[in-house]
């Protein structure tokens, strides 16, 4: 009889260190918003790379983006952008160039080039490298 209380508060002691050593689970209410959100209608008619490019001079009305990654593939794109950690979520569109499609990882529009630069040093200051382009003219009729 001995014996077994023994092994039973041994297992029952052994469960709960197992338990207290498993990874914890995020708290789904941390993150209220997406990391990201992928720009559907791009997905269907892809937008033109060079309507993403700085170009001199500026088009009218012009809104700046950050890229922070461009990929081949759409699961690479979303891959990155779950790794991102920023408050603000990042846009997944698809781009083409000489028949290439690609997947740029946006963060804006910014209605400045200086609100731009100043969200691409506080990217710096996390270590997130980033690129100034403009955001697609064909994005805002969303």
């Amino acid at each position: 009889m001995k014996t077994a209380i023994i092994v039973g508060v041994s297992i029952l002691i052994a469960g709960i260190i197992l338990t207290l050593s498993l990874p914890r689970r995020p708290n789904a209410s941390v993150q209220a918003t997406p990391s990201y959100i992928i720009d559907s209608k791009s997905l269907s008619k892809p937008y033109l790379m060079n309507s993403l490019l700085l170009t001199s001079p500026l088009p009218k009305e012009a809104k700046f983006t950050l890229r922070v990654g461009l990929y081949s593939e759409i699961s690479q794109a979303i891959d990155k952008a779950q790794t991102i950690n920023d408050s603000e979520p990042i846009s997944i569109v698809k781009a083409i160039d000489r028949q290439k499609e690609w997947y740029f990882l946006l963060m804006g529009p910014y209605s400045t080039r200086l609100k731009a630069e100043q969200k691409k040093h506080d990217l710096q200051k996390k270590r997130i490298s980033s690129t100034l382009s403009l955001w697609p003219k064909e994005a805002d009729t969303q």
